[in-house]
């Protein structure tokens, strides 16, 4: 299946070839196998090492990158105009007939644990980590795309074999291609890109379920002066029929940079420069969450603060004031999501790899302007549960646990672990 728009203002050529399946095809204890492999793929085409391959992209004026999300696994990247049948043929190689040479899995194994290590120094990462395992617990939405140190150094070269070989066989491979190209050229390489399969279905991870009361996971990092915090629940679908309703009153919540949470924490208090809060959307419910950054000696009184916001946020509702301003901004920012020929085709193709309405986009600006008070209280009522959330926190546990825990109303369960611990 192929998705493309022509646009001849650079001679530039961006194209994306994608699966429906992503790290939820891992499997457990071997968690981050689909980034590594999709990895070794992307370096050994045609038998290359990375340096040839890199090597040969530079020579056609191209880049190209894997990505693996939760439930998606994709090549893209942008090529010259006059190089693209030869890049085309690199995307095909990279998906059908990568090396996977034993010098080079070694290499990327050893690459991809000192990457674990490094980002053991982001604390933002860090804190999105413990909310994710904190809000689905051990179900397969947990499952970090690039693994951990434990599940990473479980990894042989067998296993990525047979996960390459795995990925060639789910059906359909998507194709979107966007930029200066002969509509026959694509069509005619589309068919023979984008083969049938009679590989077994993906086996899906069952729709998320949280658990009640609210839960904490400290994550202990020495000597932080600064704390970062993630608040969060199950949220939306695109398909739900309040999905709208609830992406407007996000956008009042915490979406913008004057939205509530920013002027309670930012500027009437100045605890934090940002708050701000996000609906993921995924193939299954996504999650609603709230991220924020103040000093260690605030924290506690800015998570109470933030929780009693969101009791407040659905109790209350919101006022005819906000709702005006949220879909203006909504409506006039719009067309930043629209303006490139890739961002329009990246749309088409979420649709299709997430399996959301297929008019998801087309009748977004119809469905905003049709929200109303009412939808949104209604819609706070029915999908966010204060009393079930899950606390993120990256500080120094011996000066901030126990006040944390005790400025929590509600707190059913504490988890600490060191920011450091391998799994």
């Amino acid at each position: 299946m192929s998705l493309f728009e022509v646009d001849t203002s650079l001679p530039l050529v961006a194209m994306n070839s994608a699966i429906s399946a992503g790290s939820e095809l891992d499997p457990a204890g071997k968690e981050g196998l689909t980034r590594l492999t999709l990895r070794l793929m992307r370096r050994t085409p045609r038998g290359r090492d990375a340096d040839q391959t890199n090597e040969l992209l530079d020579g056609l004026g191209a880049n190209l990158s894997g990505d693996v999300s939760r439930s998606t696994t994709s090549f893209s990247g942008v090529v010259l105009r006059e190089n693209l049948e030869a890049f085309a043929q690199v995307m095909r190689d990279v998906w059908e007939a990568p090396g996977l040479s034993a010098s080079e899995f070694a290499l990327l194994k050893a690459e991809c644990l000192a990457e674990w290590r490094e980002s053991l120094d982001n604390d933002r990462t860090l804190v999105f980590r413990g909310l994710d395992r904190t809000l689905y617990g051990e179900e397969g939405a947990n499952r970090a795309a690039g693994g951990t140190f434990a599940s990473l150094s479980q990894i042989e070269l067998a296993d990525v074999e047979a996960h390459a070989a795995r990925l060639v066989q789910i059906a359909p491979r998507l194709l979107a291609v966007t930029g200066d190209f002969e509509p026959e050229f694509i069509a005619a390489y589309a068919q023979n890109f984008s083969r049938a399969s009679s590989a077994p279905a993906v086996e899906r991870a069952p729709e998320p379920t949280v658990p009640q009361g609210r839960r904490l996971y400290f994550i202990d990092k020495p000597e932080r002066s600064q704390s970062q915090i993630a608040i969060g629940g199950l949220g939306t679908h695109p398909r739900d029929e309040d999905h709208f309703a609830l992406a407007v009153a996000n956008t009042i919540f915490g979406g913008t940079f004057t939205a509530r949470l920013s002027q309670e924490v930012r500027v009437k208090r100045g605890w934090s420069y940002g708050a701000y809060s996000y609906l993921s959307l995924e193939r299954s419910r996504g999650a609603f969450s709230i991220w924020t950054f103040p000093e260690a000696g605030d924290t506690p009184a800015c998570i109470e603060l933030v929780l009693s916001m969101i009791e407040r946020w659905v109790d209350k509702g919101v006022s005819e004031a906000e709702l005006k301003r949220a879909k203006t901004y909504l409506k006039r920012s719009h067309v930043f999501s629209i303006d490139t020929a890739s961002k329009r085709i990246q749309q088409e193709l979420d649709v299709r790899l997430y399996d959301w309405p297929s008019d998801y986009y087309a009748r977004y600006l119809g469905a905003i302007a049709q929200v109303s008070v009412e939808d949104i209280n209604l819609a706070l009522r029915r999908r966010i549960d204060p009393g079930a959330l899950a606390i993120s926190v990256v500080g120094t546990a011996s000066t901030l646990l126990g006040p944390l825990q005790k400025s929590i109303s509600g707190l059913a369960n504490t988890e600490l672990v060191a920011f450091d611990r391998p799994d």
